[in-house]
């Protein structure tokens, strides 16, 4: 089975890389919640509640999907009373409530006990104990909830009667055992959660029988060792959650009959070493969680055989190197997280074989070197998280074969996310200054256009961003407003370009180059600023030798810059001096903001400074409203909010 749809939005959304890998978990860092990401069983239990949507929802809230409710067949005719009354209560009510005009537990009837299908229901209800016989006669039921209760053991045969259950609920229970053969009679079971217990061991055999199994959540309780074998029946398993648990070793052969398996979760666990060939058997696999562990080496050929995964999550271990070699035979890997290791060295070709890779994390570790050439074969990655690491200097080139890595997608606030990328802050920012020229102090007349020549080189290439910040005085580092944000190729030249104020004065500006585009210029996250420190424009009337011409029409020029944040200037023509209202709209036509109305005088290329602080980051359309004596002119624009 492939990743679906939903399969790959739990995957990618719902689990982050943690430590900003994009917990990639950004390639630095999901929460490392395991999803049970089955797209089959989705379709089966579609089928058994006949409505879809809702068990969609249901899943994508909580990770399960309900089946539908029970009911009592037609069928169910047969007229032999059986006395349900010493029941367990909670179990006694919950039939009772599935059979139609049914209220006297000393009438029930087997036909009527058969006749139950779909769900029945016990899960939230306070339950520490059940009845031996508690669900005799059930033999037509497909799944029973009995999550969420306190129960801390099962009666042997509790089970026996359930020969058409497909889905059991025992998470988040106290059970500290579980009886031998307490699942044998179970032969169509295909779900089966035992997460958030309290269980230590298990008996061997436990699964067999469970040859539909597809689905199996262990984690969350105390195993710290698995007999060998126990999952040597389950050839239909697809995922397999041994998170969070306290394993320190695996037993060789472990997983060699799980053929059919997707996905595997061992994180959270204290696995210090991996058989290297652990895996071998897993020819299906397409997700592999191991973070989180105590991991402080990869054994060579490990993942050989694992030609079908697209993520290997391994953060938060103790790896300290990685040698070429080790990711061979992954050609489909989508997503690598190695985020919050102890990574000293990378060998220049470890990465060479991972051509289908989009998502790498490396995040939080010790890297102060990267070898020349080390992502060149990596074209289809749109993210890489390199963020705080000791980094102190790059190859020249080292991002240029990353073609398909976004130029306009600046670094998040977020750390947990995939967000497309580069992201390089927390290293070292001395050696990544790049060197800009900001150009030389110029005079403008009142209004008329200025442009700001300036220059920059620098190690970063077209993953820099650069910005004119407008400061409050010479020498000062305090921005007044962002003028001009424009993305440079190394060794490119930035012409922005602005419309000087109306008023006479002297006004002053920084040229800073940031790398990854992380939006504010913080020294010690690598920044360059500009030399000479800022440029000064004067603006004076007397250097105006041309009268401004007055504009005939009125027209919307649109909003500079854009993107922006916080603030944009929105131009406008206008034939006369008009009062300006602004109204700022989302993407469903909602106004999310209105700017006061404001006078202003008749020109070109008028500037009505927009402030949309406030607003999250995102596009919106902006509705301009000029009243000029009785008549009001409208135009629209787009804009796109970053944060």
């Amino acid at each position: 089975m492939r990743l679906t749809g939903l399969a790959w939005l739990v995957f990618l959304v719902a689990v982050p890389f943690t430590a900003g890998f994009p917990s990639a978990a950004p390639p630095g860092g999901v929460d490392q919640t395991f999803v049970h990401d089955q797209a089959r069983n989705l379709s089966v239990l579609r089928s058994m509640t006949g409505d879809g949507v809702s068990s969609e929802a249901s899943f994508m809230r909580h990770g399960r999907l309900p089946v539908r409710r029970s009911s009592v067949s037609a069928a169910a005719t047969a007229r032999s009373a059986v006395n349900i009354c010493s029941r367990t209560e909670d179990v006694r009510d919950a039939i009772l409530r599935l059979i139609p005009n049914q209220n006297d537990c000393r009438q029930v009837t087997s036909g009527e006990l058969a006749g139950i299908t779909g769900i029945l229901e016990l899960g939230y209800d306070g339950i520490s104990s059940l009845k031996p016989g508690d669900f005799d006669g059930l033999t037509s039921l497909e799944a029973l909830s009995l999550g969420d209760n306190s129960i801390r053991m099962l009666p042997a045969g509790i089970f026996d009667a359930l020969i058409s259950l497909k889905v059991l609920y025992l998470w988040g229970n106290s059970l500290e055992t579980l009886p031998d053969g307490i699942f044998s009679p179970l032969t169509s079971l295909t779900w089966l959660y035992l997460e958030q217990n309290k269980l230590s061991a298990l008996p061997g055999g436990i699964f067999d029988g469970l040859g539909s199994l597809t689905v199996l959540g262990l984690n969350e309780n105390e195993l710290s060792t698995l007999p060998g074998g126990i999952f040597d029946g389950l050839t239909a398993l697809e995922s397999l959650d041994l998170s969070r648990n306290k394993l320190v070793t695996l037993p060789g052969g472990i997983f060699d009959g799980l053929t059919s398996l997707e996905v595997l979760s061992l994180e959270g666990n204290s696995l210090g070493t991996l058989p290297d060939d652990i895996f071998d058997g897993l020819t299906s696999l397409e997700r592999l969680d191991a973070g989180e562990n105590l991991l402080s080496a990869l054994p060579g050929g490990l993942f050989d055989q694992l030609g079908t995964l697209e993520s290997l999550d391994l953060h938060g271990n103790a790896l300290a190197v990685l040698s070429g070699g080790v990711f061979s035979g992954l050609v489909s890997l989508k997503r690598l997280d190695l985020s919050r290791n102890a990574l000293r060295l990378l060998s220049g070709d470890v990465f060479k074989e991972l051509v289908s890779l989009e998502v790498l994390g490396l995040r939080e570790n010790s890297l102060s070197v990267l070898p020349a050439g080390i992502f060149d074969t990596l074209s289809r990655l749109n993210v890489l998280n390199l963020a705080d690491n000791v980094l102190h200097t790059l190859p020249d080139g080292i991002f240029e074969g990353l073609t398909n890595l976004p130029v306009s997608t600046f670094e998040s606030e977020g750390e947990y996310h995939d967000y497309p990328g580069l992201m390089l802050s927390g290293n070292p920012g001395a050696p990544f200054q790049p060197a800009v020229d900001a150009g030389v102090d110029q005079s403008a007349g009142p209004g008329t256009a200025v442009s700001l020549q300036g220059h920059v080189t620098g190690p970063w290439g077209r993953n820099n961003r650069w910005e004119w910040i407008q400061v409050q005085a010479s020498g000062s580092s305090t921005p007044v407003m962002v003028s001009q944000s424009i993305r440079l190729t190394a060794n490119d030249t930035a012409v922005p370009g602005f419309t000087a104020p109306m008023m006479a004065g002297e006004y002053y500006f920084r040229a800073v180059a940031i790398p990854s585009g992380l939006g504010v210029p913080v020294e010690d996250w690598g920044h360059g600023n500009s030399a000479p420190d800022w440029v000064t424009i004067r603006v004076d009337p007397s250097t105006s030798t041309v009268d401004t011409p007055m504009v005939v029409e009125f027209a919307l020029i649109g909003n500079y810059p854009n993107p922006f944040n916080p603030s944009t200037r929105i131009l406008l023509d206008l034939p006369e001096s008009a009062a300006i209202s602004i109204g700022v709209f989302n993407m469903l036509g909602q106004r999310v903001y209105r700017a006061d109305s404001v006078i202003m005088e008749a020109g070109p290329s008028r500037a009505f400074m927009l402030e949309a602080g406030p607003l999250p980051a995102g596009v919106y359309v902006y509705r301009v409203t000029a009243r000029m004596g009785s008549e009001s002119r409208i135009a629209t624009g787009r804009m796109t909010l970053l944060k």
